[in-house]
């Protein structure tokens, strides 16, 4: 917690405690990781919440909130001149009881309040919100949200939700209806932010609201947070996206174990390598091709590098039942150094035998019952 106490003056640096936020911001940073900074409360999966209530003064709270931007923009209190972009005030406050305890209006408000503050003395930052939580936008929330904050005259420089579904379609369709309602409202220049967003069907089961059997197969088996259809879906998501007028969406997470990429014994886990096909295509195969298939579950993203005579290709399979998937992949005869790997259920990065001719390319599933993520490589 930055600033304990409310009584304090926020305009006196020894109110705040940053030590412990500037020590991981720090790490972060040396990793040349970017900043998205969510100002606000700790979530709480509790019975009851004793963070996460609305601030008494929200003029006060405002201030606090430009003490912390202050900080690591300006050098304030021994600090930092990172220029941290994104800014963003409060989370799911829609999940009322547990994220925010008053109305969505008086959250509407206290946006309102906060955002103006902070764009007045520091114009160059983007300030949005409001990290719905709801995995459909309801287009209601959206147009209540932006009326009220219009009113009062207020800044949305991006506009954020969160989504947590096993349904790749719904989730693909959603930036389109944000961004359509935003143009409708006369928020053309507003950005779109899906920052968190990761496969899940049992949610209460990962909480351990449920029973161990429960929880180890809402965790490790083949539809579990770890098993392979999660693994299909973050990449058949991450192809999609490409193609959506999304401009930021955020993985959740990269923390150990359940949300993140690592094992219990901090070993890479697969979600990790479909992420990693994904930041190979996008960095190393900059240039989109054409693929097709007439599978309806699989979805692509191919691209080549800037010489264009090496190709990739990644193919996620969700929840398929065919033994064999035919990529097409007009204009390529005859390839050479054509190497596939493939990601199931019982199997990390596993190269097996793939064949393309005439633009025809052939992958075999080991369970054809299963998902399967694949990643193809070859020279024109």
């Amino acid at each position: 917690m930055i600033f304990s106490n409310m009584h304090d003056d926020p305009a006196d640096p020894r109110n705040y405690y940053f030590e412990q936020t500037d020590f991981l911001f720090e790490n972060l940073k040396s990793c040349g990781t970017d900043i998205f900074y969510q100002l606000g409360e700790s979530f709480e999966h509790k019975l009851k919440p004793f963070n996460a209530r609305q601030p008494e003064n929200f003029e006060k709270y405002a201030e606090v909130l430009a003490g912390i931007v202050r900080h690591y923009n300006r050098g304030w209190a021994n600090g930092y001149r990172w220029d941290i972009k994104y800014w963003e005030i409060w989370n799911e406050p829609d999940l009322i009881g547990k994220a925010w305890c008053g109305t969505l209006d008086e959250y509407y408000h206290f946006y309102s309040v906060a955002a103006k503050r902070l764009k007045k003395e520091f114009p160059e930052i983007k300030v949005g919100g409001p990290a719905f939580c709801t995995c459909i936008p309801r287009v209601e929330l959206i147009r209540a949200f932006l009326k009220r904050t219009g009113e009062e005259d207020a800044p949305v420089d991006f506009f954020s939700w969160h989504c947590y579904t096993d349904d790749i379609e719904n989730l693909l369709a959603q930036p389109a209806l944000v961004r359509k309602v935003l143009d409708e409202e006369g928020y053309t220049k507003t950005e779109t932010s899906l920052n968190e967003w990761h496969y899940t069907v049992n949610i209460d089961s990962i909480m351990h609201y449920g029973t161990p059997e429960q929880y180890r197969n809402a965790m490790f088996g083949p539809r579990g947070l770890h098993g392979i259809d999660s693994v299909a879906f973050t990449a058949a998501v991450e192809a999609g996206f490409q193609d959506t007028p999304l401009d930021t969406a955020f993985f959740y997470g990269c923390d150990l174990f359940v949300w993140g990429f690592l094992n219990n014994d901090g070993s890479l886990n697969k979600i990790y390598h479909a992420v990693e096909m994904t930041g190979k295509l996008v960095s190393e195969y900059p240039n989109r091709i054409y693929a097709k298939s007439n599978y309806k579950p699989v979805y692509l993203l191919g691209g080549t590098d800037k010489s264009g005579s090496k190709y990739a290709l990644m193919v996620s399979d969700y929840r398929g039942t065919d033994p064999e998937l035919l990529i097409e992949l007009p204009g390529i005869a005859a390839p050479r150094n054509l190497v596939a790997t493939i990601l199931d259920q019982e199997h990390y990065p596993t190269e097996i035998p793939a064949r393309l001719e005439d633009g025809r390319l052939r992958l075999k599933k080991f369970v054809p019952s299963e998902s399967a993520v694949f990643f193809v490589t070859f020279e024109k």
